[in-house]
């Protein structure tokens, strides 16, 4: 499991059973602000959602690695170009 110490603004966390993304965007003392992504998709929630620390840490099964990053960041961008096309 995360430490509160872990969770850093700019990373990105994963739950893999969920297959989603929280890119963490500022934290307090009690809680922590993230956008979310869809790993399948790259598609975001739309808006930030807040949470606290502790329920952000039982959420996460650790930060994203290099490859989902990657992944992320392909789908991502193909998801903003087909938003542009219609």
């Amino acid at each position: 499991m995360l430490r509160k110490r872990d969770v850093i603004i700019g990373k990105f966390y994963v739950n893999n059973e969920h297959r989603i993304a929280r890119e963490v965007l500022q934290t307090s003392r009690q809680t922590v602000t993230f956008n979310t992504y869809h790993l399948d998709t790259g598609n975001s929630c739309g808006s930030p959602s807040e949470c606290l620390v502790q329920d952000f840490l039982r959420w996460a099964n650790g930060e994203a690695s290099p490859m989902e990053l990657a992944s992320l960041q392909r789908q991502v961008v193909a998801a903003h170009y087909h938003t542009l096309d219609q």
